[in-house]
């Protein structure tokens, strides 16, 4: 076990004596998945909507793109992170804690077919590197922000060059974990939550058990992150006992679990984890109060609800948005809060607010 590591065991051990929670249950972070940074699809309005709410914290992109992106002579252009980080601190509402996904490489990175495929040369690593180290010391040592998570659901075709690769993915995050501590030495590595469901082309836990396996990989990491999507609440519960089990089995019995994306819809086509707006405020308190109630013995810190916001109207402008994923936010892309908000809200214990909130 590293020193950090410990470090980081001992603090959360006195934390929970101080917090003193009911039996069976820890102090469970409610957070909220905004799909892109800064003023570019979240405004003013909505953070502070979320501080008023008492929202613990919004998971976001971080995107080497957004910082670097007409090439590697260009400055790191920070401004949407800036301004991120002053709506989330400024003022006399209480403050909302940020917690960023790594992510997003540049068009002019050579072999970047997508923004959502890691960089692989030598030279483009250490690119890579610079941004993170520089993000995170912005951020981090001199900031708000305490855990980074590498990368997004590798597991998935689509987040990593097409064909998920365990070995691939255990070198980036040794990679990535470096640069982050040369950024801030305290700071927490988060894995990247990967789904569990039967159709991913390496479900988490057939991913997460060879991982395990490679050497010094457990160094690399503080938190291991799920995205336990499910048809129902059951299901959900027993996708995060299976990561939960899997990582116990693998003697990592003490290294917390947060779940960074998980949720239902309340309209579009026909799926699974569609539900009525009334639905799916009913799915949400059911499944959010229940991952409260087990938290403690499943070392559950963090849940992220998936997502603050639709990304299109009902019927979608774009027809490749007509996925169940477009409406699963707790307000409609025009701003209008749906059944699930206050439900939402009567989680984390804030004010829910009146009306629409201003949108970009």
């Amino acid at each position: 076990m590293s020193v950090r590591r410990l470090l980081i065991l001992v603090f959360a051990a006195v934390s929970a004596l101080l917090l003193m929670p009911a039996a069976g249950q820890a102090a469970l972070e409610y957070g909220l998945q905004a799909e892109r940074l800064g003023s570019q699809t979240l405004s003013e309005a909505e953070v502070h909507r979320m501080r008023q709410a008492r929202v613990d914290f919004i998971r976001t992109p971080f995107e080497w793109e957004i910082a670097q992106g007409s090439g590697p002579d260009q400055e790191y252009d920070f401004t949407n992170f800036d301004r991120l980080m002053d709506w989330a601190t400024e003022g006399d509402l209480p403050q909302i804690e940020i917690l960023p996904t790594l992510i997003g490489t540049p068009s002019w990175v050579k072999g970047a077919k997508t923004n959502n495929y890691p960089p692989t040369t030598p030279q483009d690593l250490e690119r890579w590197a610079d941004f993170v180290t520089a993000i995170v010391d912005r951020y981090g040592k001199n900031g708000p922000i305490e855990a980074w998570q590498v990368w997004n659901e590798p597991n998935l075709n689509n987040f990593w060059d097409g064909t998920p690769n365990v070995r691939e993915y255990a070198k980036f995050l040794d990679f990535t974990d470096k640069a982050i501590r040369r950024g801030d030495p305290s700071a927490l590595t988060v894995l990247a939550g990967m789904p569990q469901r039967p159709d991913a082309p390496k479900p988490q836990a057939e991913y997460l058990e060879p991982l395990y396996k490679v050497k010094g990989v457990k160094n690399d990491f503080d938190v291991v992150a799920t995205h336990p999507f499910a048809n129902t609440k059951r299901q959900l519960i027993e996708s995060v006992q299976l990561i939960r089990d899997l990582m116990d089995d693998a003697k990592d019995k003490n290294t917390p679990l947060w779940i960074t994306e998980t949720g239902f819809a309340s309209a579009g086509p026909p799926h699974p984890f569609r539900r009525t707006p009334a639905g799916q405020a009913k799915i949400l308190e059911q499944v959010l109060t229940d991952l409260r109630s087990k938290s403690r013995r499943l070392k559950l810190e963090k849940v992220v609800w998936f997502s603050w916001r639709d990304a299109d109207t009902d019927p979608p402008i774009a027809e490749s948005n007509n996925r169940w994923q477009t409406y699963s936010g707790l307000f409609t892309f025009g701003g209008e809060p749906k059944p699930a908000w206050p439900a939402f809200v009567e989680l984390t214990g804030g004010d829910p607010g009146e009306g629409a909130v201003a949108i970009p």
